[in-house]
């Protein structure tokens, strides 16, 4: 599990559309930098951070090089 998400299973607002984005007018939830999503399709700001985290320093996640690599090219 990604460091401070501790729910990675839901969204942290009410997704109740068939488009799976947040409900209108309902508020999101109040510690968003505990989930994963934001919404049915969004990272959350705290995973936007750790994926960018890991993309500078090194992982998988970015293909084929990371950004410290990239620069030193």
């Amino acid at each position: 599990m990604c460091p401070g998400i501790e729910d990675v299973e839901h969204s942290c607002c009410f997704t109740g559309d068939k488009h799976d984005l947040c409900t209108r007018d309902l508020p999101p939830c109040p510690n968003s930098n505990q989930y994963l999503w934001w919404d049915g399709f969004h990272p959350t700001q705290q995973a936007f951070s750790i994926i960018a985290r890991d993309c500078y320093n090194g992982s998988a996640v970015c293909s084929p090089m990371n950004i410290d690599q990239l620069v030193q090219a």
